[in-house]
């Protein structure tokens, strides 16, 4: 039997949920289920992440891979060949750090960026939960792309 693609909301886009997190890439287009109050509580988060697994929640949060994902220490975090944890570039901020920001610069601050463009690490969104809903846009990329990709990437950090 054959498995139904799974499409992003405009219906045109396919998708794949992510399975085991070694199959990302540098340059790979992923998405997660939207979650506004993301690291205020792990059962939250792990809530929204199953609800985009069942496609019940159908609102989405973007970020690209920077890193290739090439093996998954002993405590789940994704890491690079090197050994270090595999990092993300998105838009993207959580409530406490939305508070620490308006402490540090004021609410016009915050109002004025409310998601900066920032690098992370890949376990920040999965803290040890596995790639449950975790989804890859379904594209083929050559070795060049990927890496236009990341350039652009890093090129919007120093930008933004």
């Amino acid at each position: 039997s054959s498995v139904l693609p799974t499409l992003y909301i405009d219906d045109f886009t396919v998708m794949e949920e992510v399975k085991d997190l070694t199959v990302l890439r540098h340059g790979d287009h992923c998405i997660v289920g939207l979650n506004p109050v993301r690291k205020v509580h792990r059962w939250i988060d792990a809530v929204v992440f199953w609800c985009a697994s069942w496609e019940i929640l159908r609102l989405y949060h973007h970020f690209i891979m920077m890193d290739d994902v090439k093996i998954i220490s002993a405590d789940q975090v994704p890491l690079r060949a090197d050994g270090t944890p595999a990092s993300i570039c998105e838009y993207s901020n959580t409530p406490i750090d939305g508070i620490r920001q308006v402490q540090k610069f004021g609410w016009w601050h915050l109002w004025q960026n409310l998601a900066p463009f920032h690098q992370l690490t890949l376990h920040d969104y999965l803290l040890g939960r596995g790639p449950m809903g975790v989804f890859r846009v379904k594209e083929e990329l050559s070795d060049a792309e990927r890496a236009q990709v990341v350039l652009e990437a890093q090129r919007l950090m120093q930008d933004y």
